[in-house]
């Protein structure tokens, strides 16, 4: 009873690898970013301001951030594909 498990724990790990990759790959750089953008207390001259620094950034910036966006790609590619193959390929079967 206790030798066996339902392979939750393995897709735990599976479903836990995407996220904790791009955790180490992004290091707070979203969080940076956003410089308080989604706390509500901000004057609206402060969001306007931020946000003219955002846009400038990421205009200035446009193409120096493609290896980042792969990594986020693929991110995203291997959770859809954990998605897709819990789904389609069957586990163990039990006669």
């Amino acid at each position: 009873m206790y030798g066996r498990h339902d392979g939750s724990i393995d897709d735990a790990i599976l479903f836990y690898v995407p996220r904790w990759l791009w955790k180490n790959w992004e290091a707070g750089k979203i969080h940076a970013l956003m410089m308080d953008l989604d706390v509500g207390i901000c004057s609206e001259v402060e969001k306007k301001q931020k946000k003219k620094l955002l846009l400038d950034y990421l205009v200035d910036n446009l193409k120096h951030h493609n290896w980042w966006a792969y990594r986020y790609f693929f991110c995203e590619t291997l959770a859809l594909t954990n998605v897709v193959g819990k789904n389609i390929v069957p586990r163990h079967q039990t006669l």
